[in-house]
């Protein structure tokens, strides 16, 4: 069975790492603010399937990746109203790969909301993590998302 991916975030990290995803065979959904983005235009060109809201984007998603710019961005997109933490799966896996840093992370991943699907924490050490696929929950036990 091929993994869902939502990926959030179609900027200039985020458009080549969904690429990739969809090369290795992953059945990739993509969700962008900013709907007029060359770079989303890219992944659609390419064949990605663009969700107009998060909903969309991470309702039947296994793994939820994250790529946006700053804190307040992480913040709305994982925490938000209308963010991933309403309406992610149970026990999906939520990755960010935003450069945000531990204390940001860290307060993040310890949000009282996020009970149904736990946020990630692996801040800045994400290309570690990728290449050994896996991610550090809790900043030192690993778990492997399975890729």
């Amino acid at each position: 069975m091929t993994k869902k991916i939502a990926f959030l975030g179609m900027g200039v990290m985020g458009a080549p790492m969904s690429l990739n995803l969809q090369k290795k065979g992953y059945q990739v959904t993509v969700w962008n603010r900013a709907a007029a983005s060359p770079h989303l235009a890219r992944v659609a060109a390419a064949g990605l399937s663009v969700a107009p809201a998060i909903a969309t984007a991470v309702q039947d998603a296994d793994y939820i990746f994250s790529c946006v710019s700053d804190v307040p961005d992480v913040k709305s997109v994982l925490l938000g109203e209308e963010g991933v933490i309403h309406d992610a799966k149970p026990n999906a896996l939520i990755i960010d790969f935003s450069t945000i840093g531990k204390p940001a992370a860290q307060e993040i991943a310890k949000n009282p909301q996020n009970k149904k699907s736990p946020v990630p924490r692996c801040p800045h050490q994400w290309r570690r993590c990728w290449r050994r696929k896996w991610h550090l929950d809790d900043y030192g036990r690993r778990r492997s998302p399975g890729f």
